[in-house]
């Protein structure tokens, strides 16, 4: 299998991209480690609160609906006591 790019050319190619950016390689790869680490904990940060929203959705929903309940209840023994 024949290469595109030769030994000499990926090391000239290495070389000027260090000069450029002031990075080498090594700190290059730490880099793309570091962000994708970064975007992997905002994306759990995010679910997470996605997750809270859900709840707190679902148990604001259950507490109305429980006040409902017991304003009816003690709307319930109101009328019960009134009409005797």
């Amino acid at each position: 299998m024949s290469r595109i790019l030769s030994d000499e050319d990926i090391d000239a190619i290495a070389q000027r991209l260090t000069a450029f950016s002031g990075l080498t390689a090594e700190e290059h790869k730490n880099h793309h480690e570091a962000f994708t680490l970064w975007i992997e904990r905002q994306t759990r940060r995010a679910e997470f609160w996605s997750k809270v929203e859900q709840q707190v959705g679902g148990w604001a929903i259950i507490s109305f609906l429980g006040a409902l309940g017991f304003a009816a209840w003690h709307g319930f023994l109101w009328a019960i006591q009134r009409g005797t």
